[in-house]
């Protein structure tokens, strides 16, 4: 009986070791080691866009929010004037190396554009690079924004530079 409860014990010691080990190397476990980082940015921020070069629109405000899981979620002032709709901005975040610490990051969306009667328009997709400013309470960064004209392609309608703090 001794034999048996020690082999248990034995196993049992390895399950747990071995449960450990995956654990650590699952891919959640790395979510969860890189959900440190998201402290950073995640959360909404109210953003200021400011479109540069010939033909682009006028400056506009924005809110844009960060989850832990690298999603990206935006709603913009001239999303709803007409002659076009656009709906919000679905993405994704990344951080991205720095020297100067974690306060360097990437995102990207995609919006719908429609007409005053629903038809697809086309898309916006919109790439921004941003650093964390003032203990990680702003940001500012720069851009482009391309509309791609629906079945077609097209080059950057204008960059754009940004400035945020948090909400």
């Amino acid at each position: 009986m001794a034999n048996i409860l020690q082999n248990r014990r034995q196993i049992l010691k390895r399950a747990g070791v071995l449960g450990a080990l995956a654990a650590l190397f699952s891919p959640s476990a790395a979510f969860a080691q890189s959900n440190g980082n998201t402290q950073a940015i995640g959360g909404s921020w109210r953003v200021s866009i400011t479109p540069q070069g010939a033909g682009s629109p006028a400056p506009f405000e924005a809110l844009h929010s960060f989850t832990g899981d690298g999603t990206t979620t935006t709603a913009e002032q001239r999303d709803m004037v007409p002659p076009t709709f656009m709906t919000p901005g679905h993405g994704t975040w990344v951080q991205l190396p720095s020297k100067d610490g974690r306060d360097d990051f990437a995102y990207s969306y995609q919006k719908l554009v429609v007409d005053t009667q629903g038809n697809l328009l086309g898309t916006v997709n919109v790439q921004i690079k941003i650093e964390l400013t003032n203990g990680g309470q702003s940001f500012k960064g720069s851009g482009t924004s391309v509309f791609l004209p629906a079945g077609q392609s097209s080059a950057p309608d204008y960059s754009i530079m940004l400035s945020a703090t948090r909400i």
